[in-house]
């Protein structure tokens, strides 16, 4: 009776996993979303729009820093040649109070490039894992990791780099084509 029942089990267990034996080896695959980047010019790409908006960033600094400094010129030359203690502590107390300006000014100029540095990364990575989901669907893996210092050693049967390389050109290319057969067909 306990061998009926054992086969059973056999018999139950073969038909949930599709008579394959579990192959837990084969259900994680890595990337190296570094080397993805690069190969597809994204690292650049996003240091170059980095760079940009730091740039406008930096001009709108100098420009504020300029108008601060007429601001602060005029009231200076409101004093005339001897301003009186009173006027020279007020003075000082609206040097202070530009520097202060300026500087948050500047911390928000950081915070700013650093979102859009963020937000650059998160749409890179997200077109990633759009592409690391399809690749990984197709040759039955259900992870996928991102080489990182985390990660010490990765067999190279399971990493997937290249195919996700050439899904994210494939995708590019069908968007593109898809793209200019619309404004054809406008």
């Amino acid at each position: 009776m306990k061998a009926f029942q054992s086969i059973i089990v056999v018999l139950a267990i073969l038909s949930i996993t599709g008579c394959k034996p579990l192959n837990l080896s084969n259900q994680v695959a890595v990337i190296d979303l570094n080397l993805v980047a690069k190969t597809l010019g994204r690292d650049d790409l996003i240091i170059k729009n980095v760079k940009s908006a730091n740039d406008n960033l930096n001009q709108q600094l100098e420009k504020i820093a300029a108008d601060l400094r007429k601001q602060l010129d005029k009231e200076k030359s409101k004093l005339g040649e001897k301003p009186s203690k009173d006027e020279e502590q007020q003075f000082i107390q609206l040097v202070q109070k530009a520097n202060n300006q300026l500087n948050q000014t500047k911390q928000v100029a950081v915070q700013k490039s650093q979102q859009l540095q963020n937000s650059l990364i998160a749409e890179f990575r997200n077109e990633v894992s759009k592409a690391s989901k399809e690749v990984a669907q197709k040759n039955g893996y259900l992870t996928v990791l991102a080489t990182n210092d985390s990660l010490l050693w990765a067999d190279t049967t399971v990493d997937i780099t290249n195919e996700v390389i050439r899904e994210m050109r494939y995708s590019v290319y069908k968007n593109t084509a898809e793209n200019d057969g619309e404004t054809t067909a406008r």
